[in-house]
């Protein structure tokens, strides 16, 4: 009786195993792979001589000619495999995947000359030495607060479930604050249009430095372009992160010699936050690092993306819709020069900045991905 070749399931004939193995919801179901339901078979008089002398078919030639064959004959050692593709090619013999393949067999031919450093810098942990209130902590190691009483006090109430509101009548004015810079502060740049002031928040540079040096990126890093590929043969060639295209490789031939390349990427998505009072609308715009690999990048706990800036949402009280939109446009162009202008001017000389080790690297700041949704990406490409 034949049964499923996945999980042995019997049926009165193959016509049920095909059908079986044809429902898209069973767990035998698998599109990828195509099973050959013909299982090899002794001939028919060799099978009867066995089956007479009640005996397992041997596995290898038998040294005599058993009764009713025509010699020479042997046995089938074959056992039964996958089928044949609709190209001829067996799939145990197909190349697989390189994904598949092992990553520690695959060959790397990295650009010379690249990524160069310049001597030691500042690490992420100095800058807590270098604040204005180093001095003080000095002498006081629980400043701004004056004693370990007024500290526990603080550490019991931000780790209650009080509101905000209620911790502020608590406290003083000035000590339920940190004073340890942890993220860049932003700067603000406010510009008028026909007597409307639009202010812009944004400090690009910090928030560049910040995730170039951020220890946590240490092990996650890379600095120089590379191309990848599967065998020293060179025919296949694995893309995987930024640093492995052709992209980043023509980039890095335009810039000096021992130069690092520091990508740039940026997302915005117009975010609806209340739907109920009178819809409001917050449009953010978020920065990240080409250099950081993918896996950690993308991870919401490693805070790869910081929050740039703010982008203004206007309210027009032009009648035409055409109008609006052309108006609406120019603005969000207007605020992306304006808070991406410090990185022109370093994508022009260039910018000194530490690693998360602390080594120096003379660092260009080109925009290489901008993440949006199909209706943003018009906006900003379609000018």
């Amino acid at each position: 009786m034949p049964n499923c070749p996945r999980c042995l399931k019997h049926f009165s004939n193959e016509r049920g195993i095909q059908f079986h193995l044809a429902q898209p919801r069973a767990a035998c179901h698998d599109s990828n792979y195509q099973y050959s339901l013909e299982v090899p078979r002794l001939p028919r008089p060799l099978a009867e001589y066995f089956d007479s002398i009640n005996i397992l078919p041997p596995l290898f030639p038998l040294p005599f000619d058993p009764p009713g064959l025509d010699p020479p004959f042997e046995a089938p050692l074959e056992l039964p495999a996958l089928a044949a593709d609709e190209h001829g090619v067996e799939v145990e013999d197909a190349c697989p995947f390189p994904e598949a393949q092992d990553p520690h067999s695959w060959v790397r031919d990295s650009f010379k000359g690249a990524a160069t450093t310049y001597g030691r810098g500042d690490t992420f942990l100095a800058s807590f030495r270098q604040d204005q209130y180093s001095e003080l902590r000095k002498t006081n190691p629980y400043y701004p607060f004056t004693s370990p009483k007024d500290w526990m006090e603080a550490n019991f109430l931000s780790k209650s479930r009080l509101s905000m509101a209620l911790i502020r009548r608590i406290f003083v004015d000035g000590r339920d604050e940190g004073l340890v810079p942890l993220v860049p502060h932003c700067m603000g740049l406010a510009f008028s249009y026909r007597n409307v002031t639009i202010r812009a928040e944004m400090e690009i540079l910090k928030c560049v430095k910040l995730l170039f040096n951020n220890p946590f990126f240490a092990d996650k890093m890379e600095y120089a372009p590379y191309k990848l590929f599967t065998s020293t043969e060179r025919n296949v060639r694995v893309y995987a992160e930024w640093m492995s295209s052709d992209g980043a490789w023509l980039l890095q031939e335009k810039i000096p010699v021992g130069a690092t390349l520091c990508g740039i990427i940026l997302s915005s998505d117009k975010t609806h936050i209340t739907n109920i009072c009178r819809g409001k609308v917050a449009h953010p715009l978020l920065i990240s690092l080409a250099n950081i690999k993918m896996h950690a990048r993308n991870k919401a706990a490693a805070h790869g993306f910081l929050l740039l800036a703010l982008l203004p949402f206007p309210e027009f009280i032009h009648e035409t819709a055409r109008m609006q939109s052309v108006l609406e446009a120019r603005l969000f162009h207007h605020c992306l020069d304006i808070v991406l202008e410090p990185l022109k001017q370093e994508m022009k000389r260039g910018v000194t900045m530490p690693d998360p080790l602390g080594e120096l690297r003379y660092c260009f700041t080109p925009l290489i991905s901008y993440i949006a949704d199909t209706p943003e990406a018009c906006v900003i490409s379609c000018v």
